[in-house]
């Protein structure tokens, strides 16, 4: 499916598609067009594919005009003209232009019949069955937990769709197939983990108060203000025997830490190391971003994170 406004190349795609596929296989391709804007019903659209496929007007010894096409039985005709292209190993590649006008009204039997003729057998669909169902429920069980993971939270398919249609346009000609990392680079780009780049602009500082923090809140206090949260920065520091950071230099990283609505106000005070505040993420977050090395930090600050917090 190729997805475009109109005068955007797409015919021009569909068209290189078609000469690779030329060139690379020894078999004989037939493309029909058909354009939804241009036919009135599926009757037009039964002797287009006709005039393409043969455009002698003749096959089997018959001929098929214009006239003829109405008049005798065309499905008949052009599912027996499809079956001898079939043994002749040709291959028959329709193209529908401005899809969605076939998909009602006058022209809606000329999609089910084209769909009806390509059906395969059902030892084909079996084994297709059978292939899905091991690729979705085998081995890999780890990389299909997400998705049950949103089906679970009541994510619409139009999430779907539209999270496959931005890895589509990932696939190069070096890697066409679609995989895990194309799916979830395009929701990363759908969906930014707006976290997690918060997190990547803190400095050491900015990092150093949000550990002290996590900390109070392993202490099981929901808030807390700049002194408390200072204290508890200091005694690290002490252990570590290393001197603290100054006072007015850590009230500018609690600054930006609002700011960045890394941390919320609680109560309002004249002078804010008195306020009360929390932390605007989970502890979890902050932790798992040290840990997986998604955010850049000191290896003192990663030793507080890991030995201390978690």
């Amino acid at each position: 499916m190729v997805v475009g406004s109109a005068g955007s190349g797409k015919r021009a795609i569909v068209a290189r598609a078609v000469a690779q596929l030329k060139a690379a296989s020894p078999r004989v391709f037939f493309p029909v067009y058909l354009s939804g804007s241009a036919l009135a019903n599926d009757m037009e659209g039964f002797r287009e594919i006709v005039q393409q496929l043969v455009p002698e007007g003749g096959v089997a010894g018959h001929k098929v005009g214009r006239g003829a096409a109405s008049f005798f039985n065309v499905y008949d005709f052009l599912k027996q003209l499809l079956l001898e292209k079939a043994l002749a190993g040709h291959a028959v590649i329709f193209v529908l232009d401005a899809f969605d006008t076939f998909v009602g009204g006058a022209k809606q039997l000329l999609v089910y019949n084209l769909l009806d003729w390509m059906q395969p057998s059902d030892d084909f669909y079996d084994l297709w069955e059978a292939s899905l169902y091991r690729v979705l429920f085998g081995a890999d069980l780890h990389s299909t937990w997400w998705w049950q993971h949103l089906y679970d939270l009541g994510k619409p398919v139009n999430v779907f769709v539209r999270l496959l249609q931005v890895a589509l346009t990932q696939l190069t000609p070096s890697k066409p197939l679609l995989d895990n990392a194309h799916v979830q680079a395009a929701w990363d780009v759908l969906f930014p983990d707006h976290v997690l780049h918060a997190l990547r602009g803190l400095t050491t500082r900015e990092m150093t108060l949000v550990l002290g923090m996590i900390g109070l809140e392993r202490q099981g206090k929901s808030q807390y203000s700049f002194e408390m949260v200072f204290h508890d920065c200091s005694a690290f520091y002490r252990q570590h025997a290393m001197k603290s950071p100054p006072r007015v230099e850590l009230l500018h990283a609690l600054a930006n830490l609002l700011a960045l609505h890394v941390v919320h106000e609680v109560t309002h005070q004249p002078q804010p190391e008195y306020s009360m505040v929390r932390l605007a993420v989970r502890p979890t977050e902050v932790l798992d971003a040290i840990r997986k090395k998604s955010v850049a930090c000191t290896a003192l600050v990663e030793q507080w994170a890991m030995t201390t917090l978690v």
